[in-house]
């Protein structure tokens, strides 16, 4: 674009030129150096030249014009096919860190939550650390059924040896845990979220 400009400009320019007093004394002193001076001077004064000039000028400036804004539109364009292939959501995977490591049967919600007792919630965290996230199969009665509104969770409570073990399902296990009736015994995995000197939550859970 560049180049057409400054095509277009000396073009230009060259038309306004031509017309000065000055430039025309130049060139009559040129034509009487005689016939090769004088085929100089006309093709100069020549308004075709200037014409020619000013459309090839105006020709490179259009067309870089019209190359730089179809890029541009190559650019921002996203085509139908293009947009339906890419998902709105992805559904995690697991990866290797997410592996399921289960706590072993002898390690029971009672030991766990004794972990807590006599202490402060900061300073119970040292030591209940290395069981958060872990995994533990809980079986206990059916205490209550809630669901959460916002996040539309399903909690549902058991007792295990006085202590109350809280459990989060996600939205889809809604149906199944309606129609369980109090004191129905379950049996469910769970990932440890908390513990606390007051029981024991999971979430991600399911039925067994």
């Amino acid at each position: 674009m560049a180049v057409g400009a400054a095509i277009l400009i000396i073009g230009g320019l060259w038309e306004v030129v031509s017309q000065w007093s000055v430039a025309y004394s130049v060139l009559t002193d040129l034509q009487s150096k005689g016939p090769a001076g004088m085929f100089v001077a006309s093709i100069l004064l020549s308004p075709t030249l200037r014409l020619i000039l000013i459309a090839i000028g105006l020709a490179i400036v259009l067309k870089d014009y019209l190359e730089n804004r179809h890029a541009a539109k190559s650019l921002l364009a996203v085509t139908p096919s293009t947009a339906s292939i890419v998902p709105l959501y992805v559904e995690p995977k697991e990866s290797p860190r997410d592996e399921r490591i289960f706590l072993p049967e002898e390690i029971t919600i009672k030991s766990l939550v004794d972990l807590t007792q006599g202490l402060t919630e900061v300073q119970a965290q040292g030591l209940i650390g290395p069981y958060i996230g872990k995994w533990k199969t809980v079986s206990g009665p059916i205490g209550n059924v809630t669901q959460d509104e916002f996040s539309k969770r399903v909690a549902l409570d058991i007792r295990i040896d006085d202590l109350l073990v809280m459990l989060w399902f996600d939205g889809r296990w809604l149906d199944r845990l309606t129609i369980l009736p109090p004191r129905h015994m379950i049996r469910a995995n769970g990932k440890i979220s908390n513990i606390s000197r007051h029981g024991l939550w999971l979430s991600q859970c399911e039925l067994l």
